[in-house]
């Protein structure tokens, strides 16, 4: 096998067991708060989720960076099996426990995602593509799991059990794939190669005296200091956006979608009906995927328009929300499609903004890629706070 096609393979699993456990926490959280008689603290979950990953997000930045990947990935392994184990340990014992696990999860999947990121630095970023592909798939493929394994039945704690094995498998993954891109000298490759255009090669057709130009203004730019804070006011919208973007996004998908499915007649007891928030995450992840899988076709920085259009679904799922509207199960459907669309949209513009921006240094393109992490954690965590207080409150369901 080629050694790229192979080390984009490894990236791709990496990209889908990093994110797995907390989407399934997302698919899985309205399960979890009706078996311990908790139907109004669904938001709550992933609440917790977000709680300590903006905190581990911040520490990175300013104390981790100066590791080496490989051994805070090893550190990212403990913390998934902590939150694993705390989740399951709690099935049978205590919410709150299991709302530790979310802490752990949520933690675990930001840490690895910026761990992830920093590793990509270093090499060319036609890689970035496989992990952020990782990232969609686990997303689709972790609410289908959950949906099918649920309507079957299948205790939840038994699905999180199963993933303790994975993250071992996670981290000798991730071990292997350092070593390999050090035995094909990736990193030398990268030196040689023009700055990172977020993998869309395959679309640059300019000649070479266009891209030596290039490189040699970019060498310019690397050779020049620039703090943080200049990197940042070059292009500043870009994180203000998706910090707004995030917490229109989660408010909907933890707290909308979970009141829109409560709100359901009596009469209505099929299939979609009883699972209904679940088969709106699996449709939102699959519009994730859809979005961030189509890279490669379009390209564009339009962080600003997909995040006007989310708040316009925003308004009208909160309408649906407020106004006790029991909205035709097929419409909830085709919206919840459309924010992973949005969302997954604005999720590779706003990388590619960072990751293409030639008046950036690496170094900062790093830093900025953790903070725009943080941003998006940030606006997350305040979504699912918001979601919660909404469910206790004007949105409470007796």
């Amino acid at each position: 096998m080629n050694p790229k096609t192979r080390a984009k393979m490894q990236l791709t699993i990496q990209g889908l067991i990093n994110q797995f456990g907390f989407f399934l926490l997302l698919s899985s959280s309205k399960t979890i708060a009706l078996h311990f008689d908790q139907n109004n603290l669904v938001s709550a979950i992933m609440f917790a989720a977000n709680i300590a990953s903006v905190t581990i997000l911040f520490i990175n930045a300013l104390l981790l960076m100066r590791f080496k990947p490989k051994h805070r990935l090893i550190a990212n392994t403990f913390i998934m099996i902590a939150g694993y184990g705390c989740i399951v340990a709690g099935w049978f014992s205590s919410f709150y426990l299991v709302v530790v696990g979310a802490i752990f999860t949520g933690t675990a999947s930001a840490f690895g995602q910026v761990i992830h990121y920093g590793f990509i630095k270093s090499i060319p970023a036609e890689f970035v593509g496989p992990f952020s592909s990782g990232t969609g798939i686990c997303g689709f493929v972790g609410s289908l799991i959950f949906l099918v394994l649920d309507s079957q039945e299948v205790p939840t704690y038994i699905i999180f059990s199963v993933m303790i094995p994975v993250v071992l498998f996670y981290l000798a993954n991730f071990i292997n794939l350092d070593a390999h891109v050090m035995k094909n000298n990736f990193f030398k490759e990268a030196d040689r190669s023009p700055t990172p255009r977020f993998g869309l090669e395959v679309l640059n057709h300019s000649s070479s005296c266009v891209g030596q130009t290039q490189t040699e203004n970019e060498t310019l730019i690397e050779n020049k200091e620039q703090t943080l804070w200049e990197g940042y006011k070059i292009d500043p919208l870009n994180h203000v956006w998706v910090f707004f973007f995030y917490i229109f996004e989660y408010t909907i998908i933890t707290g909308f979608f979970d009141r829109l499915s409560q709100l359901r007649t009596v009469e209505d007891d099929g299939f979609f009906e009883k699972n209904l928030f679940t088969i709106n995450q699996f449709l939102y992840q699959f519009g994730v995927l859809i979005a961030r899988s189509s890279l490669y076709c379009v390209k564009s920085k339009a962080t600003g328009l997909m995040t006007i259009l989310l708040f316009i679904l925003f308004i009208a799922f909160f309408a649906f929300c407020l106004f006790y509207v029991n909205v035709n199960k097929f419409i909830i459907l085709a919206l919840a499609t459309l924010v992973g669309l949005i969302g997954g949209w604005c999720y590779v513009f706003s990388y590619y903004r960072v990751m293409d921006n030639k008046k950036l240094t690496k170094i900062n393109r790093e830093k900025l890629i953790n903070y725009l992490a943080v941003a998006a954690d940030f606006g997350s965590f305040l979504a699912t706070g918001l979601a919660t207080v909404l469910s206790l409150t004007i949105l409470k369901v007796d």
